[in-house]
């Protein structure tokens, strides 16, 4: 994480044109640290990082809705789900989406999850799935005439993705998870660029390009980073994690 940090501080730092951080994901909770926390040092790694958003994810949902909502709430980015809803009211869990204005440009992120959050334990009886494909047809009709650029981050995996390019016209880029693929050039449907970094945190993606007045991406490109020792550890997030490790006694 302390690696990731210093990298996405320097691309912030160092960019020429409009720069947003998004995360597909499925990430708050997984490692040791990371459960013994009920993700926190997750949500406070990833507001030093400056992330813009992330979706909701199976694994976010591990320790039920009302932890999720509580980390949610100390986010500093927004966590996103635009299809999983109460059950009863069938009113959103989560918001659907976010819009950004950066650079004079404005830009909508909207959160698509996978129905395995849904068949988590501790979410069976507080959230109901509603169809991807449903969710993101009303919420990009909803942005398309008010943003520059419409991102999707999606769960569903890269074959789900695609169809899901094919029949919501109007959506930008798709940044996917699930699949546990590392798309070396982004796939195009369309007028949709989708593209996948692998999974649990191995690697960050940078994915450049340029959109047209009519919608449509030119000159894309992606760049894989392999997150080594040649990126030293951001130190207050060093910091921070010392001090989950000493309150959870981790060496």
């Amino acid at each position: 994480m302390a690696r990731r940090v210093t990298w996405i501080k320097h691309e912030l730092a160092n960019a020429q044109g409009l720069v947003v951080v998004v995360d597909a994901g499925s990430s708050l909770l997984g490692e040791d640290i990371a459960l013994m926390s009920d993700g926190r040092v997750m949500v406070e790694g990833m507001n030093l990082a400056r992330y813009d958003a992330m979706a909701v994810g199976r694994m976010d949902a591990l320790k039920g809705l009302e932890v999720l909502q509580a980390r949610a709430a100390e986010a500093e980015f927004d966590i996103l789900s635009a299809n999983l809803v109460d059950p009863e009211s069938q009113e959103l869990l989560f918001e659907p989406y976010t819009i950004i204005e950066r650079e004079g440009a404005r830009i909508g992120i909207i959160g698509i999850s996978d129905e395995d959050v849904v068949q988590m334990p501790p979410m069976a009886a507080v959230a109901a799935y509603v169809d991807a494909t449903e969710a993101a047809q009303r919420y990009v009709a909803e942005l398309r005439g008010q943003v520059d650029v419409l991102i999707v981050l999606s769960r569903l995996g890269l074959g789900e993705n695609k169809q899901l390019a094919e029949a919501v016209p109007g959506i930008n880029v798709i940044v996917g998870g699930k699949t546990r693929r590392m798309i070396i050039t982004p796939e195009r449907v369309g007028d949709t660029l989708i593209t996948e970094m692998g999974y649990n945190g191995e690697r960050g993606g940078k994915l450049t390009a340029f959109i047209g007045a009519d919608g449509a991406p030119y000159d894309a490109a992606q760049e894989i980073v392999n997150l080594t020792d040649g990126y030293p550890d951001d130190r207050e997030t060093v910091l921070m994690l010392d001090g989950y490790r000493k309150q959870f006694s981790q060496p």
